[in-house]
């Protein structure tokens, strides 16, 4: 579980780098509702990437290039900003969570602990 959830964290914060770069440092701890929404996207980002890869297993390795990584690449952030969205947060309030996971341990406990009560109902 932890390195599934080290593995959101690290693909999350260099997908949306950009953004939670412009995000002011000292940040406030989202609301539960913002926590248990960012808990579920964090879930459903890792799906998609875990699909992805999948289909990119399934291909020859030859077929396997920059181009094709690119437009996996791209295809996932389409989707990854869709789920997102679609749990009722902004792509810059997912990264600055991601940022703020990085720099409070609490915080990291926190969505951590309600990653695990999504996962299990």
């Amino acid at each position: 579980m932890f390195k599934l959830f080290l593995s959101i964290v690290v693909l999350s914060s260099s997908i949306f780098a950009t953004n939670a770069m412009s995000m002011p440092q000292q940040q406030q701890v989202p609301s539960a509702e913002k926590v248990e929404q960012f808990a579920v996207s964090l879930i459903k980002v890792e799906e998609i990437k875990q699909g992805l890869q999948a289909e990119l297993a399934k291909r020859p390795k030859n077929e396997v290039n920059d181009q094709l990584l690119q437009q996996v690449n791209a295809q996932f952030q389409e989707q990854a900003i869709h789920v997102i969205s679609a749990e009722g947060l902004s792509v810059n309030e997912y990264s600055g969570m991601i940022n703020l996971m990085q720099q409070d341990k609490q915080f990291l406990a926190m969505v951590k602990q309600k990653v695990e009560e999504v996962q299990s109902k």
